[in-house]
């Protein structure tokens, strides 16, 4: 890990620290919109009181499922589409071209309010959602394909701890503006708006790393893939351990090359094993999403009022 005075892995490091703003945006926008909608400005201005003054239960549980479940919806696409985006423009460009979608989102939800109905959140949140999608599907695989394997572990495992502080802080933006900004636009502006500050640094950082060598290498850029990867371990092009790791790189690419030649999408599910495989993987995110786990983060608000919790 260190050499001299110098830290071996600093610039991967440094890749993580960038490409994870955009998981801290999908802990961030998970958690921000339960807080949002259980406002009461919020309430009132987008017409969730009934003609007595009191919530309208069914339209205020209509619009907290549909702001909170139209950036799944969008997540969805983003991700299946991810692959094939990846795979053409490289792990980089395509973190970009994500960030900019998410950004437009963002923009969208935190303009809503007057004459701009809850159709611009709906919008935002969908447009929002595609790229958080695809940014959470390419930003772990970048990160792994650049580390060195004694400290690639350590550094994917970062990524639960940005998703956990991304929730985090989105809980005390909302209590911030629920605070202090209560009776105001404030209260969905701010927290949509602050969207803005993680997915700009995160531009700007990606101009400061260098593309996957392995995405690279399988495009057969291979002196190109020699550099960026001799610039990520801090050592020289020609030196034995980047020439070693570059041919690892290289078979690892030829193996599943080999692999997959004349496999269509009927032999990719129920292919030697694989129908087992598939059905242990979906079995496990179908049971990790029935646990809950993630309705206690996306309504959070609510279920602590239904618990008669305040502060």
């Amino acid at each position: 890990m260190l050499e001299g005075d110098n830290f071996k892995n600093i610039r991967v490091y440094w890749l993580a620290f960038v490409v994870y703003w955009g998981i801290f945006l999908f802990g961030y926008d998970s958690g921000i919109a339960g807080g949002v909608v259980s406002q009461p400005y919020f309430e009132s201005h987008f017409g969730l009181l009934g003609s007595d003054g009191t919530i309208d239960k069914a339209k205020d549980t209509q619009v907290s499922s549909n702001v909170v479940s139209v950036l799944q919806a969008g997540a969805f696409f983003g991700a299946l589409g991810s692959a094939p985006i990846s795979a053409w423009l490289g792990r980089r460009r395509t973190l970009v071209a994500f960030t900019v979608v998410f950004s437009v989102g963002a923009v969208l939800a935190t303009v809503a309010g007057g004459s701009r109905g809850i159709g611009y959140i709906y919008g935002g949140r969908v447009v929002s959602g595609i790229g958080i999608g695809g940014i959470s599907a390419v930003a772990p695989a970048y990160v792994s394909e650049c580390s060195p394997k004694s400290v690639r572990g350590r550094i994917n495992g970062l990524f639960q701890i940005m998703v956990a502080l991304g929730v985090m802080v989105s809980y005390f933006v909302n209590l911030g503006v629920g605070l202090h900004l209560a009776n105001s636009n404030m209260v969905w502006r701010i927290p949509f708006g602050l969207q803005l500050v993680p997915a700009g640094l995160m531009c700007l950082g990606l101009v400061t790393v260098q593309e996957s060598p392995r995405w690279l290498a399988s495009k057969g850029r291979i002196q190109e893939a020699i550099e960026n990867l001799a610039y990520l371990r801090k050592e020289q092009p020609s030196s034995s351990a980047v020439r070693l790791e570059m041919a690892e790189i290289e078979a690892a690419i030829q193996e599943e090359q080999e692999a997959r030649k004349g496999l269509g999408i009927r032999e990719a599910f129920f292919g030697d094993g694989n129908f087992v495989r598939f059905v242990i993987a979906f079995a496990i995110f179908v049971l990790q999403q029935w646990s809950g786990q993630n309705s206690v983060g996306y309504y959070a608000p609510q279920i602590f009022t239904w618990v008669r919790f305040t502060l």
